[in-house]
């Protein structure tokens, strides 16, 4: 019978790049006019989402426009890049370029992927954050959790890989086994948690 549970992990790394004390880049950015765009966006933003990807500076600038249009409270796709770019103080000439191509142009492009790679950098923050609170083992016993809507008791971690962990638990007399990383980890002890089914999350947090 196949395995069931939480969907296995994605293989991209962190993106790393500086941020305020409270956690956002928006609140100490200035607007700047040197906004440029290189010979090649999609081999510039080529692993964007790995976890070891550094930002050059030119998109540090397009990655804190992006973070301050999100502050800001833009959600919609073209709203933020229409903020972004404002942001940037993109000329026009630039704003129409290959906007027959491509929605948004190249510059609605470059915003776009600079919004992948701030999300992938969140994604990978969180994980180490939880990763060093929960300090995961071999052998760990991980109590009730709820993974795919369904209970799952006495689960215990069987094997680690980097960030990507592999579980086994049981559904009535049936064991199961899923994989994972730690931070779906967490929020299947919180979904439980939040069912009444464990006294409190693996991770607790504020």
């Amino acid at each position: 019978m196949p395995s069931q549970g939480i969907a296995k992990p994605e293989v991209f790394k962190r993106c790393v790049f500086s941020k305020t004390s409270k956690g956002n880049m928006a609140s100490d950015i200035k607007k700047s006019s040197e906004y440029f765009l290189p010979s090649n966006l999609y081999l510039e933003w080529q692993g964007c989402e790995l976890e070891d990807f550094v930002p050059a500076a030119r998109q540090r600038l397009v990655m804190q426009a992006h973070e301050a249009a999100v502050v800001a409270g833009h959600f919609y796709t073209n709203d933020v890049k229409g903020f972004a770019a404002d942001f940037l103080a993109v000329s026009q000439d630039l704003r129409l370029l290959n906007k027959h191509k491509v929605h948004g142009g190249d510059v609605g492009y470059d915003i776009y992927y600079a919004g992948k790679a701030v999300n992938a950098a969140k994604h990978w923050k969180a994980i180490s954050e939880v990763n060093q609170a929960l300090q995961p083992k071999v052998g760990m016993p991980l109590g009730t959790l709820r993974i795919s809507f369904k209970r799952t008791t006495n689960g215990v971690i069987t094997k680690i890989n980097g960030h990507a962990l592999v579980i086994i638990g049981k559904r009535g007399h049936e064991v199961c086994t899923f994989a994972c990383d730690v931070l779906q980890l967490q929020n299947a002890s919180v979904n439980a948690f939040d069912k009444g089914w464990r006294q409190s999350p693996l991770v607790k947090t504020a």
